[in-house]
């Protein structure tokens, strides 16, 4: 498999994460004069983020897709699994940004931490990488205890 596919298998997951959590994390500290005068249920703030996140997520997918046939990779009938896959990404994803985002509400230097954060997430995620290439395997158990890890090799055994 091309290295350009592997590592956009995945990228585009981490894009939707990293966007919908950085997004998120901003949403109530943006957005505290509409807290302060209008009841709502404040959790609609940061999952309101994930909106233009999933959006960007359905077009990287397809620009995806067009990369795997221009390389005559068609994915198996485990393709079918990908819907699960993305509704596990969406729940990681909340679960950080619902935090953060309750985080930031109090310390607001929190939002100058995350792009921090998430570049070393990035970094310690097999986004570009295979975990079997980098990663020896005695140390791989603990290594899957980053909740991405196990996504982002679920990614490419579905799609590849």
């Amino acid at each position: 498999v091309p290295y350009i596919v592997t590592s956009l298998c995945g990228m585009v997951p981490w894009q939707f994460f990293a966007a919908a959590v950085s997004q998120a994390t901003l949403s109530i500290a943006l957005n505290n004069h509409l807290i302060k005068k209008v009841y709502f249920p404040r959790v609609i703030l940061p999952l309101s983020a994930f909106v233009p996140a999933s959006v960007d997520f359905g077009v990287a997918f397809g620009l995806l897709a067009m990369v795997m046939l221009y390389f005559c990779i068609v994915p198996t009938w485990a393709v079918i699994g990908l819907p699960l896959l993305a509704a596990a990404t969406l729940v990681v994803a909340a679960a950080f940004a619902l935090w953060l985002s309750a985080l930031n509400g109090i310390y607001r230097d929190v939002q100058f931490a995350v792009p921090f954060m998430l570049q070393l997430g990035m970094m310690i995620s097999p986004v570009v990488y295979e975990t079997g290439t980098v990663v020896p395997e005695r140390w791989q158990s603990i290594y899957y205890l980053n909740p991405l890890a196990g996504l982002l090799q679920c990614y490419r055994a579905v799609l590849l």
